[in-house]
């Protein structure tokens, strides 16, 4: 406790703030007297209260209390964030920090690598990817009251999971999720989130998933008043009304396309790209196939019968 007695006392003191002046309403100053001079034990609900009088968030002093460094769980979360591919010498050390710790988190990390590896190569299981899954599944499924973890497994795997199956758990988990997330988290990680979805939506062609997300993009956008989801609605939107064969829409799209690509979101340009292309193609077969079938009717009407 003696780091954090003095992380404490360091904080309050660059605030200015006496330790009247930070325990009243909170606690009796003796009681954070003694824990700045001698790291006697508070409560924890005591800490957040004086984190929270000089305004200092759980992670900014979890970030101080490492030195100015993120820990090594949290470096190697970033890292497997960012990385596209790591090694397997990198994999067994997931599985050697879970025998080693027993933290589910190691072997939940390792599982979406694997199932997102074999994903981007194949939509097929394996029985290997089929164990992984499972892993992934039981988990999720026996947390009643999902936080930031939860939302980030769901939302990275979500192609190893049927629409009902996303349909019911985002209307009992990732909703419930409002009642206790900080709000700017909460909408970043939704943000996230609901794209995945829509992404998904249209490769399975599943206009259900389509509309269930474009509706929460939308509820998303009006409420956090956030630019990027607004204009990520937009021109989903145009798409939707594109695979429903309205091909009005390309002009909508074409416009989005411009502003992700004069934004420098070269990803999203290029996948916006590749999906209105598809759809479009999509279009021209389906007019294609029904101009053939409305010549052939044409052709067998004019057929004169033999005498």
């Amino acid at each position: 406790m003696t780091e954090h007695a003095a992380l404490i006392r360091k904080l309050r003191k660059d605030r200015g703030l006496t330790q009247e002046q930070l325990t009243e309403g909170i606690s009796q100053r003796g009681t954070l007297a003694a824990f700045e001079s001698r790291g006697t034990k508070i409560g924890f609900e005591l800490l957040v209260n004086y984190l929270d009088r000089m305004n200092v968030t759980l992670e900014e002093y979890q970030f101080l209390l490492n030195s100015n460094s993120l820990s090594n769980k949290q470096k190697l979360t970033n890292y497997l964030i960012n990385s596209k591919k790591i090694t397997p010498a990198q994999e067994q050390e997931l599985l050697n920090e879970f025998e080693k710790t027993g933290n589910i988190y190691y072997r939940l990390i390792y599982a979406q690598r694997k199932l997102i590896s074999n994903y981007l190569y194949s939509t097929i299981f394996t029985s290997a990817m089929k164990e992984e899954i499972a892993i992934i599944k039981t988990y999720l499924e026996k947390i009643d009251t999902w936080g930031h973890f939860e939302l980030a497994i769901f939302s990275n795997c979500l192609f190893i999971f049927d629409d009902d199956y996303i349909i019911h758990s985002f209307q009992k988990s990732v909703i419930k999720m409002k009642a206790y997330i900080d709000s700017t988290y909460y909408s970043e990680h939704l943000s996230i989130f609901i794209l995945n979805g829509i992404r998904l939506s249209f490769n399975r062609e599943s206009s259900r998933l389509r509309k269930l997300f474009l509706e929460k993009l939308k509820m998303l956008a009006n409420t956090h008043k956030q630019s990027l989801d607004l204009a990520h609605y937009k021109v989903f939107t145009a798409l939707d009304r594109l695979a429903d064969g309205q091909r009005s829409a390309c002009k909508e799209v074409e416009e989005g396309i411009h502003f992700f690509d004069w934004l420098g979101l070269t990803s999203t340009t290029e996948y916006l790209i590749s999906l209105k292309d598809k759809l479009a193609e999509q279009y021209n077969e389906s007019i294609y196939t029904e101009s053939r079938t409305d010549r052939k009717v044409i052709v067998k009407s004019k057929r004169v019968p033999s005498t």
